[in-house]
């Protein structure tokens, strides 16, 4: 930046005008520019109204097939265990009512029917525990399995149906309302069972 020295008050309110009426002509020469680009970008930044629907994702868990499948697998993993656990609940009631039926008679046990007895006990024990784990792991597994194959054909219909946003409100907390016209848990139902 040069400085300039004035001999005068007048010579500097002149520098002042002449710096002012420079900066208004250059403004002035960006309206024809301004005049042009501002239209462009109204033009590419028009109102697109976004396609948006939701799934009730309730719904798909109780209606889609491969859902349905799932529940019924897990149902019989559960339901062979707990009928493995009740023969052995069986037959630690038959031996502990053997124990009973001898100490009511005033006779000592043998150690033979008491370590059975307690043998049996401990299998009751650590088979709880086994079913205590593994059916929870189970339904994780499954549970997981089958969230990961409906956000992948959800995704699929939304690219084919052009969709630009696909909610799932239910236990989400992502929402809390939608127009029911945005519904298309029907739709995407019908999708997910025809795969």
């Amino acid at each position: 930046m040069k400085l300039l020295k004035f001999d005068s008050l007048d010579g500097m309110k002149r520098l002042n005008f002449i710096n002012v009426l420079q900066v208004s002509f250059e403004r002035l020469s960006l309206i024809p520019t301004m005049l042009f680009i501002i239209p462009l970008l109204l033009i590419s930044c028009k109102d697109k109204t976004l396609k948006t629907g939701y799934i009730d994702i309730n719904l798909i868990n109780q209606e889609y097939k491969l859902a349905k499948e799932y529940e019924k697998h897990i149902k019989s993993i559960e339901n062979n265990y707990a009928a493995d656990l009740l023969g052995i609940q069986a037959d630690l009631n038959i031996l502990k009512d053997s124990i009973d039926i001898i100490l009511d008679r005033n006779v000592k046990p043998s150690q033979e029917l008491l370590a059975e007895y307690y043998q049996k006990k401990i299998e009751y024990q650590k088979y709880e525990s086994e079913i205590l784990e593994n059916v929870p792991d189970s339904v994780k597994y499954y549970r997981e399995k089958l969230n990961n194959k409906i956000n992948e054909l959800v995704f699929e219909f939304a690219q084919q149906k052009r969709y630009d946003y696909v909610f799932s409100p239910a236990g989400s907390g992502a929402f809390m309302y939608g127009d029911s016209s945005l519904n298309i848990t029907r739709e995407v139902l019908a999708y997910l069972n025809s795969k």
